[in-house]
């Protein structure tokens, strides 16, 4: 049970995390007004991912600095550097954690505004439009 509303959850916000519209991924807001969400509650929900989406890019650069610097100590020597290299994977572990928390806490802060129901009717209804 739990594991079906983990999968359903994640593939919800995948799909509103690609957005580029002036909806939530392929689902535009017109969608989500015609199964009943206000106006407000789409608004809230785009800044919800707005949010969640800048701190992703935020924290994927950070992963990547992390990256870079293990590198960098590898290519200097690894084992003189050994040290290092087992702080800095530490710090990619916190990060990638960190990245994994802010995308399920975006997950529920975006079923304040859009249920799992209006979400799955508006995308029947985008799907529809796309194939027109």
């Amino acid at each position: 049970m739990k594991k079906g509303l983990i999968i359903t959850l994640l593939t919800f916000f995948y799909t509103l995390s690609f957005s580029n519209n002036n909806g939530l991924g392929i689902v535009s807001a017109e969608d989500f007004l015609r199964v009943g969400v206000s106006k407000e509650n789409v608004r809230k929900a785009q800044e919800v991912l707005t949010s969640t989406s800048n701190k992703y890019k935020i924290l994927l650069l950070d992963k990547q600095k992390v990256e870079i610097e293990i590198n960098q100590a590898i290519i200097s020597g690894a084992e003189k550097n050994w040290n290092k290299i087992e702080e800095l994977a530490e710090k990619l572990g916190r990060i990638e954690s960190e990245i994994i928390k802010d995308r399920l806490k975006g997950q529920f802060q975006m079923q304040r505004y859009i249920t799992q129901e209006q979400y799955f009717k508006a995308r029947e209804l985008a799907v529809e439009r796309l194939q027109k």
